[in-house]
């Protein structure tokens, strides 16, 4: 928007749009504006609000899980090994 010809209402009107696009991510946002009134902007900060909040964290919750997904299948066999080392080690 430019802001020298918006009204305030529609100045306040913008930045509360700009500011949830950078925070309502359970839902897709839609653009709608001229040229060179900061849609590329607007994008890049959802991009970069998303990767550093909730896109992070679900990483990381998602890394948290696979792990320990992981650890519990290989446990198992780590079992076994020390099972049978142990044994081997005792005869």
């Amino acid at each position: 928007m430019n802001d020298r010809h918006a009204s305030g209402a529609e100045r306040t009107a913008d930045h509360r749009a700009r500011l949830r696009s950078q925070t309502v991510f359970d839902r897709p946002q839609v653009l709608e504006a001229g040229a060179g009134t900061g849609k590329t902007a607007t994008l890049v900060a959802r991009i970069l609000a998303w990767c550093l909040g909730p896109g992070w964290r679900r990483a990381a919750e998602e890394l948290r899980a696979l792990s320990a997904e992981i650890v519990a299948k290989a446990n198992e066999p780590i079992r076994e090994h020390m099972r049978r080392s142990l044994k081997a080690s005792a005869a």
